[in-house]
């Protein structure tokens, strides 16, 4: 029997992991039974791997900044793409738009969808002008803070109206309290305090260093645990030397298991300059645990400060130690902040929300194509 169920393409070239992967990955793994999905990825990519367990044709691709420059690859793409007959392909990086995007257009493909999820503004060049003119024709935005920073540099970029708001969701399942092992918060010392995240600038881990020097002062009797992987762990790792710190720090790496990671803690501390969507401090919230962040991009939108966690003005190191400190002699709060950040999750950035929305946004433009 012929599938007659709409034909959905995600392009994702990027070769290591991170939220974009992560929403993709969970939006295929979700919508697969209702519609037929081609992936064009990197070939050996963290993304790749975990869509090759699924029943998911997968193409490989290899993008990079100058690809939309070759017209052999430009033409072998839209062949492949034509091949395919979408009905709708979503690109989540800017060199797919970039390159995969204009054989999309070559191929005719109906619906080109670009999901931005960086809160970095878009440069007002005419690359960019071009390509938000003929070749986007919607856009989805992790929040709100990202749809700002599309339109920062050029309100006119792009229609105001086609950029649609769908926050990254968190499978609560995974933190489910029967499926963890906590140890019991309440008579744990030391102070259990944690971070994770790929090393990278963005993320901000030399601040870490610096909360740390602050807390070893006022005589906190504290672990930070780090969990991620990336090209700034060993300068990360001699810094933490430099200072003496290395007490105090526990490296975890790549940690498959999130919430096994966050079920060990007793607050998240989140130093990142800047977030399209903190999957990371939803994801702390999600397993009870309360944060400390600054108060930048989207963390807004996440955070409620004060009653699921605290915000503090960037990149006040001081104020952020002190909120750390309020938060070790106040059990009874941090563990009541950990239950509305929680609830907070539970309410508006489930899995299950993030999904439907997403299939309702994929019907409707299809169902307008017709």
């Amino acid at each position: 029997m012929t599938d007659v169920r709409p034909v959905i393409g995600f392009a994702n070239s990027n070769k290591s992991w991170g939220g974009g992967e992560k929403w993709v990955a969970e939006v295929i793994e979700k919508l697969s039974p209702d519609f037929t999905i081609k992936a064009y990825v990197s070939a050996g990519s963290p993304l790749y791997n975990r869509l090759s367990k699924l029943t998911v044709d997968i193409r490989t691709v290899s993008i990079g900044n100058l690809s939309s420059l070759n017209p052999i690859k430009l033409f072998r793409l839209s062949r492949q793409l034509r091949k395919d007959q979408l009905n709708l392909l979503i690109m989540n990086m800017p060199s797919d738009v970039k390159a995969i995007g204009i054989a999309a257009r070559i191929a005719g493909i109906p619906n080109r969808v670009y999901r931005r999820g960086s809160a970095i503004p878009i440069r007002n060049s005419f690359v960019n002008r071009w390509l938000f003119k003929h070749i986007v024709q919607a856009m989805i935005s992790n929040s709100n803070a990202t749809t700002e920073t599309i339109l920062a540099n050029n309100p006119l970029l792009f229609p105001r109206e086609k950029i649609h708001l769908i926050y990254n969701g968190i499978d609560l399942r995974l933190f489910d309290e029967k499926m963890l092992q906590a140890v019991d918060k309440n008579v744990r010392q030391p102070l259990i305090i944690g971070n994770a995240g790929r090393i990278v600038h963005q993320k901000g881990h030399e601040l870490i260093v610096e909360l740390a020097e602050l807390l070893e002062t006022k005589g906190l009797d504290f672990i930070i645990k780090i969990a991620g992987d990336g090209p700034g762990l060993s300068a990360l790792k001699v810094l933490v030397s430099s200072k003496q710190l290395d007490p105090y720090f526990e490296f975890a790496g790549f940690v498959e298991h999130i919430p096994s990671f966050m079920s060990q803690l007793d607050l998240y501390i989140h130093t990142a300059h800047w977030e399209g969507f903190g999957y990371v401090l939803a994801e702390a919230m999600a397993a009870s645990v309360p944060v400390v962040a600054f108060k930048v991009s989207s963390n807004f939108e996440l955070v409620e400060d004060g009653s699921t966690g605290f915000l503090v003005d960037y990149p006040n190191i001081s104020a952020m130690a002190d909120k750390v400190i309020t938060l070790h002699k106040d059990p009874i709060l941090c563990k009541e902040m950990g239950k509305k950040g929680r609830r907070r999750i539970e309410q508006y950035f489930t899995l299950d929300k993030m999904v439907e929305q997403t299939r309702k946004f994929i019907d409707g433009k299809i169902q307008n194509t017709v």
